[in-house]
């Protein structure tokens, strides 16, 4: 195995638990949320976005409807997974 395959399976290994983790604090943001209990910081969720996890922590704002009203998310969500899809083309050509 060559190293540019290697390095793509341990990116694919970081985004997909990234991924998860990105869709766990989303909802555990929101919940704590409707309770009044200590938020999740933001830097915390575009680090997990950075990570990998942009595309499913925008889903899961979506479809549990939080920080959709937050153009910083709405706006900076889409930037980075369009940046980490340029990224991923890059390394696969």
């Amino acid at each position: 195995m060559d190293f540019r395959t290697v390095l793509l399976w341990i990116l694919c290994g970081i985004a997909a638990l990234s991924s998860l983790i990105s869709v766990i604090i989303t909802v555990a943001d929101k919940s704590r949320a409707k309770k009044n209990r200590t938020r999740v910081r933001e830097a915390t969720f575009f680090l997990f976005a950075a990570l990998g996890g942009a595309l499913f922590m925008l889903i899961a704002m979506l479809v549990v409807r939080h920080k959709t009203k937050h153009a910083r998310f709405m706006i900076g969500l889409p930037a980075i997974i369009l940046f980490q899809a340029l990224a991923a083309y890059l390394i696969v050509t």
